[in-house]
Parts: structure tokens; C-alpha cells; sequence
């Protein structure tokens, strides 16, 4: 077994081979609506006035960042349903930006 071959197995605890190019490209997407979303949420924590605001936008962030650290081991339901539910938060918290 290579070196990365235990590593990977001692990080996520269970043994995972090489990705298709779909899997790939499903993990890119999702990492990336994670990155976006959890930017929205700390630019708007950033501008919220209210304390209780802020601290609600701090601890959606991470969220966020929890989730992108751990994607090696979400399952592909986990991963299709960020899919599906991130997009129109991420529209609804850019209008709230823009506004």
C-alpha cells in the first residue's frame, strides 16, 4: 500500500481509491458553493450591526468551513444535497450583499 494510501486511510478511516473525473469534478462544485457561501456569510457578519446578527453570520461561516474540511468523507447524498440547497441560499445571501 502506497504511503498516501495510509494517510488517507488514518484521515478519513476508510480506504479511498482514486477518484472518477465525475466525483472529481462533483467534489470541485460542491467545495467551491461552500468557499462562496461561507465568504457571503463572514462579508455580511462583517457589516451586520447587530451582535446577535453577527454572531448568527459567524457561526453559519463555520459551518461552511467545517463542511469543506470535511468533504473527503461526506457520502454523495450528502454532497447532492449541498448541491441543491446551497445555489439559491448563495443568490438569496449575494442579493442581501448587493442590497
Amino acid at each position: 500500500m502506497a504511503t498516501g494510501d495510509h494517510l488517507t486511510e488514518a484521515l478519513t478511516g476508510r480506504r479511498v481509491g482514486p477518484l472518477a473525473d465525475d466525483e472529481r469534478h462533483e467534489l470541485e462544485r460542491v467545495k467551491g458553493y461552500l468557499q462562496s457561501l461561507g465568504s457571503c456569510y463572514r462579508e455580511l457578519s462583517e457589516r451586520a450591526t447587530d451582535v446577535r446578527r453577527r454572531e448568527q453570520l459567524r457561526a453559519e461561516a463555520h459551518r461552511c468551513d467545517d463542511a469543506v474540511q470535511r468533504l473527503a468523507v461526506m457520502s454523495a447524498a450528502e454532497r447532492q444535497d449541498i448541491l441543491n440547497a446551497v445555489p439559491g441560499r448563495l443568490k438569496a445571501l449575494r442579493a442581501e450583499l448587493d442590497a
